[in-house]
């Protein structure tokens, strides 16, 4: 038993030192703006106090502030995309996220474990995350998915360790993940779907008191993390700016230096001013324009189509970082899903659909409910949107794959196997993901589809 012990102690540590180099390499590089960090304009607003909008909750842009100003920051503006930064803090923003990216893969693996995987395919899942080209390329800049992910997966863990404990701190570690992930981005209310199947679970099956009890206590934690946020936003933006021209005169009214403020218009009050700026930010995320490197939802399972991030032409070698999937991870995982869901739409047309029996009996039919929650509405979305809005459901993917490997009792031999082709591709798009020099021939040898960048 000390043996083995001591050998999960070791197991982890070497994830965990993998995952922090991944993570950390190259932290200051490039040292310019890359592809979405040009929108560090909503940020530096807190600065002059200039009122901006956005289509995302303000949370984590007021977290970027925060760590900007750690870094040195004051005010002095922020340079075009491709443009070099004038200062360091960008090092101080990107080392945070960075290291919420290197915990993800530990994460990964104990969110697995907890939701059946055995303990060998539980660590298989967390060095599947490691090696995800994908979330690294992302989460290692000043971008939002990156924290998102680690929400996701912080919130999971700790309502999985809820599950065991039914302890009041679980609980509310489970809350306040969710209500981080909510307020990074509204897609993220597809999260709050398995918690609810569990709480539905358990309060048929005799826990109804508590499980009434645990679900309030997560909308409560949501609801008063989401309008603190907002407040702050407001609070900290008392000037007029560029997001005025989308509000309504009675918000406007609030805002020094605009005309509002001063021809008698009566201003809304903080509550008010709260529910028309996510009113305004809905109608203006429905009306963002065409982008090149967009692409339908229903590719992403194939990462037939990546993202272009940077670029830095120095003959004869080409740098770029270009957002591509590690495409052994996606199609293996993609393969899995299609399995799972298509087994679920048989059984379902056999037998009706019971979600309320015990975890093991129902845990295919709650992860294929999940993972579709995760990655269909979008089919609902009519704006570009991007290979990075499938990272959720890949993450998620990962884990449910170590479950479903589990139950087939696929080998250790099949799990090493995929770590070893994972690393392999994962050193292929190496240079695409951190933005190292190729020569032209390297170059084109990577580029496996007409459709990539």
């Amino acid at each position: 038993m000390q043996s083995t012990t001591q050998t999960d102690r070791l197991l982890w540590i070497a994830l965990a030192a993998v995952s922090f180099a991944t993570a950390f390499r190259g932290l200051g590089s490039p040292a310019s703006v890359v592809f979405d960090e040009s929108y560090g304009t909503f940020w530096a607003a807190y600065f002059t106090g200039e009122f901006y909008i956005d289509i995302h909750p303000p949370h984590l842009r007021l977290l970027f502030a925060a760590l900007a100003w750690l870094g040195g920051y004051h005010g002095q503006g922020m340079p075009d995309f491709q443009q070099a930064y004038d200062g360091a803090y960008f090092v101080v923003q990107r080392g945070f996220l960075c290291g919420l990216a290197a915990a993800c893969p530990l994460l990964m693996a104990r969110m697995a474990i907890l939701m059946g995987a055995s303990r060998f395919w539980g660590m298989v899942a967390g060095w599947a995350l490691v090696f995800d080209n994908l979330r690294i390329a992302e989460s290692r800049l000043v971008l939002p998915d990156g924290p998102l992910i680690f929400c996701g997966l912080a919130a999971g863990v700790f309502l999985g360790e809820w599950l065991r404990s039914r302890s009041l701190g679980t609980l509310l570690g489970t809350a306040f993940f969710l209500a981080c992930a909510v307020s990074i981005k509204w897609t993220a209310l597809a999260f709050l779907v398995p918690v609810f199947l569990i709480l539905g679970r358990e309060a048929l099956a005799g826990q109804f008191r508590r499980s009434v009890v645990a679900a309030l206590t997560i909308f409560a934690v949501i609801g008063v993390w989401y309008v603190a946020g907002f407040a702050a936003h407001l609070l900290l933006l008392p000037n007029t700016g560029s997001g005025a021209d989308f509000m309504i005169p009675s918000f406007n009214a609030r805002l020094h230096g605009h005309p509002a403020a001063t021809d008698g218009t009566v201003p809304l009050g903080l509550f008010a001013a709260i529910a028309e700026l996510n009113r305004t930010m809905a109608t203006v995320a429905g009306n963002v324009g065409d982008h090149p490197y967009a692409s339908r939802w229903y590719t992403w399972p194939l990462g037939i189509r990546g993202v272009y991030y940077w670029t830095d032409s120095l003959e004869p070698n080409l740098s770029r970082i270009y957002l591509l999937p590690n495409l052994v991870l996606l199609w293996t995982t993609t393969l899995f899903m299609a399995k799972l869901l298509l087994d679920q739409l048989f059984l379902w047309t056999r037998r009706p659909l019971t979600l309320w029996k015990t975890g093991e009996e129902c845990a295919p039919a709650w992860m294929a409910i999940t993972y579709s929650a995760f990655f269909l509405p979008y089919a609902l979305i009519d704006r570009p949107m991007f290979l990075y809005h499938y990272m959720p459901s890949l993450t998620f993917a990962v884990a449910a794959t170590a479950v479903l490997a589990t139950r087939l009792g696929l080998s250790r031999v099949t799990g090493f196997v995929w770590v070893v082709a994972l690393a392999g591709f994962f050193l292929f798009l190496k240079p695409f993901t951190y933005g190292e020099p190729l020569t032209p021939a390297a170059y084109e040898s990577r580029m496996l589809f007409k459709t990539w960048p």
